[in-house]
């Protein structure tokens, strides 16, 4: 199965400076798909720093009414070092609302945040064309 052929990828949040702060990611709209994975991409993470990226969903495609998955979170308090450069992921399979966006929370000591991608997966046609966030694709078939 192609990856990207039924994948479509997005990038939903820019990367984000040090800080203690709540990151929310543009909203994904569900339409034609029926899961989406969220991958946060660190980057350098005080000691102590408790990291929660949490699902939100609503029926608005401006966010204005999202409300928090329960139990859909990913929660990492970090060590000396071991966040660093490493990734939070968490996956929403068949929502009940169409539109769905993450919230990132850096608290207690500041984290460095290189970007959220979004992976919406399953597809109700294929091949799906990529988000404008993607500039450029290609498909290799192995070489013979």
């Amino acid at each position: 199965m192609n990856f990207l052929a039924n994948q479509k990828l997005t990038r939903v949040e820019p990367a984000a400076v040090a800080a203690q702060s709540l990151l929310t990611s543009d909203v994904i709209d569900m339409k034609g798909f029926d899961g989406v994975s969220f991958v946060a991409l660190l980057g350098d993470v005080s000691d102590t720093c408790v990291l929660t990226l949490q699902a939100q969903q609503g029926d608005e495609s401006d966010g204005s009414d999202a409300a928090n998955l329960s139990g859909v979170a990913a929660t990492f308090t970090a060590g000396a070092n071991d966040a660093d450069d490493n990734m939070l992921a968490l996956e929403v399979f068949r929502p009940t609302k169409r539109y769905v966006r993450v919230t990132l929370a850096r608290t207690t000591a500041n984290a460095v945040v290189d970007g959220i991608l979004a992976v919406q997966s399953r597809p109700a046609e294929a091949p799906v064309a990529q988000d404008a966030s993607v500039l450029a694709t290609d498909f290799a078939l192995s070489p013979a």
